[in-house]
């Protein structure tokens, strides 16, 4: 078996959604989901 950590990160929108929706499309391969983080910008603020 293949394992691999795959982070996923938002800044438009729904952010919630948007990161739900994600590991809901890897279905039943996902086996732990980490708690959503939300930082400050980083580098150029104008992004």
């Amino acid at each position: 078996m293949t394992r691999a950590v795959l982070s996923l990160g938002s800044n438009l929108g729904d952010r919630l959604v948007h990161l739900r929706s994600a590991v809901a499309a890897f279905g039943e391969a996902v086996r732990r989901v980490s708690g959503v983080y939300e930082t400050p910008p980083w580098g150029d603020p104008d992004q």
